[in-house]
């Protein structure tokens, strides 16, 4: 089984996962995996790429540096299954501490305007409507794909000393809710953040927290693992492929 990795910065701890899970023998002889970053969240919130039909040509330089076309072109390899990381990851709705000084999703306080759940979902698929645009387009093409989740909030974020810590979590709960549903209606499959890395009020426990005491948002290598060991447990449940 051959599978690609690909999608946000998200996909960076993955790589370095793999890599010290190769070096120490613990990956399985039946999946051979190959991460690839496409582009930062930011980026991806943004058109990256042409729809030709057959694949989506990349069109951002810095994504095209990494890969050229998804699924990938017959000539520079087969993927039975595409891992997506990008969909869950909700940092760019919640960290915005201006707008949430003024709005709320709760009930209003201090003369913040209350903004109702509609609109909040609406928000939700126009930040990720280029990543869903691409999946519809995989999934039209009958590539097989998965999604993996992002990394909950982590409570050393900055956004946590200006943002009231029930909206971050209100939001963070609404925007996976808001795709987990989209993707569930199209029947991909989620390989989620399983719960020994969350605290009871949704948190990631500190223990999976980028070294690099600036990354707000990343997870370390130890989280890496235990996502990388999600994804073979997910894979390992498919029907065996033909070799190719």
């Amino acid at each position: 089984m051959k599978v690609l990795i690909t999608g946000d910065s998200h996909t960076g701890i993955l790589k370095t996962a793999l890599d010290s899970m190769h070096h120490h023998a613990l990956l399985p002889d039946t999946i051979d995996f190959s991460i690839r970053p496409l582009m930062g969240g930011d980026r991806l919130s943004q058109p990256f790429f042409i729809d030709q039909g057959t694949h989506a040509l990349i069109s951002s330089d810095y994504g095209a540096s990494w890969i050229k076309q998804l699924p990938i072109a017959e000539d520079e390899g087969f993927f039975n299954y595409y891992g997506i990381s990008g969909p869950l990851h909700t940092v760019r709705l919640w960290r915005q501490g201006p707008f949430w000084k003024k709005h709320t999703p709760l009930l209003p306080s201090h003369g913040a305007v209350p903004l109702s759940t509609a609109f909040l979902r609406h928000i939700v698929k126009q930040d990720q409507q280029y990543l869903m645009q691409l999946i519809a387009l995989l999934q039209r093409n009958n590539t097989q794909i998965f999604v993996i989740e992002a990394p909950r909030p982590f409570v050393h974020n900055p956004a946590l000393k200006v943002i009231d810590i029930d909206i971050i979590i209100y939001i963070d709960q609404l925007y996976r809710a808001t795709l987990r549903s989209w993707l569930t209606e199209r029947g991909i499959a989620i390989v989620n953040v399983p719960a020994q890395c969350i605290d009871s009020e949704g948190f990631m426990l500190s223990a999976y927290r980028h070294d690099n005491p600036n990354d707000p948002h990343h997870g370390n290598q130890a989280f890496g693992e235990i996502m990388m060991k999600e994804i073979i447990r997910y894979l390992q449940q498919l029907p065996t492929p033909h070799l190719i």
